[in-house]
């Protein structure tokens, strides 16, 4: 570990020693110091290894504080696993062997494929059987989930990717998963509208190449789907999504949309000179899509927050937790989406 390394270390390690010696009223204080330190600085490098991780490093740790995990039941997970298995279980296995199956470090993990598919089958486990605290949440399963799964199982041990993974959907992204009247993934669909609403103010010349491209409105869906769903997860390189995610889990999931922003602002020379052929071929295969670069993309995304409309901020910042988003969005959407 370089110098700068050891420094960072050492300040979460100080930060840590002393929330754990102050008394809980000071809880908020700490928690606006950690975001603060994550902002500022991110998190130090960490070296991961086709190993499948046993404990806990301090990213780990991290996301499990935001996501206010504390109690690990390993008996629990281990009889939502057995059998029978849920009746989604036909989808997790046609989709577990895809998880960043390009990732060499991930995909040489030999329990990967075993561990993605038992951490689904025990989240809809959990749900099918009405478990205590999954008994009022509904949803039904889509494609991008092992995609979500994927970034807690390269950093943390398996029980704690799989409880981090249920916090995380049904408390930061409800809206994601949940079924609407009309059968659609509410806040991912919401989520490209928003997104969109966003390029046509920050960056109308790519908001209408897209459009010129048949890639925005409804023909959006497809390729902005992937983006906003796997929350980034589904653009190489790994290792700068879990940057990302360190963000989204200490500012909100609602920075996803901004951060999508950001990207393709920053790949706008590249996209403004594509054919409509071209783009869309582009757009709908990550491993085609410039690689994610975190510190720019969180750099510019900052900046965006500041000069998007507040209206259209607040309901990019509700849209994962709150299903009175849509109709607030319907009211507004020709405002921003003519």
């Amino acid at each position: 570990m370089n110098e700068k390394n050891e420094e960072l270390l050492q300040k979460y390690t100080n930060l840590f020693i002393t929330a754990a010696n102050e008394p809980p009223t000071n809880y908020s204080l700490n928690m606006a110091k950690l975001r603060k330190l994550i902002l500022e600085h991110g998190l130090p490098e960490e070296q991961y290894s086709g190993e499948i991780p046993s404990i806990c490093g301090l990213r780990g740790w991290i996301w499990k504080t935001f996501l206010e995990v504390t109690v690990l039941d390993a008996q629990f997970y281990i009889e939502l696993n057995l059998p029978p298995a849920c009746p989604e279980y036909e989808h997790v296995i046609i989709d577990a062997p895809r998880t960043f199956k390009h990732h060499n470090i991930f995909f040489a993990r030999s329990d990967k494929t075993d561990a993605v598919a038992r951490t689904l089958n025990a989240f809809f486990k959990a749900l099918e059987l009405k478990k205590p605290e999954f008994e009022n949440y509904r949803c039904s399963y889509r494609q991008f989930l092992n995609t979500l799964i994927g970034p807690m199982l390269f950093v943390m041990p398996e029980l704690d990717a799989w409880y981090c993974f249920s916090n995380f959907i049904r408390y930061h992204c409800p809206t994601y998963l949940e079924d609407s009247p009309a059968n659609q993934t509410t806040g991912v669909k919401l989520g490209t509208d928003l997104m969109m609403a966003c390029l046509r103010i920050i960056d109308q010349e790519v908001f209408t190449k897209f459009e010129t491209s048949n890639m925005a409105g409804e023909f959006a869906q497809p390729w902005a789907y992937k983006l906003v769903g796997s929350f980034c997860a589904g653009i190489p390189p790994l290792e700068e999504a879990i940057k990302l995610w360190d963000v989204f889990l200490a500012f909100g999931a609602h920075y996803n949309i901004i951060c999508i922003v950001a990207h393709i602002i920053l790949m706008r020379e590249q996209l403004l000179v594509q054919s409509p052929v071209q783009l869309k071929k582009l757009l709908m295969n990550p491993m085609e899509v410039p690689p994610l670069q975190s510190q720019k993309i969180l750099t510019l995304a900052v900046q965006l927050v500041r000069i998007l409309p507040k209206d259209l901020l607040d309901l990019i910042k509700r849209h994962a937790i709150d299903v009175n988003v849509p109709a607030q969005w319907h009211e507004k959407k020709l405002q921003y989406l003519p």
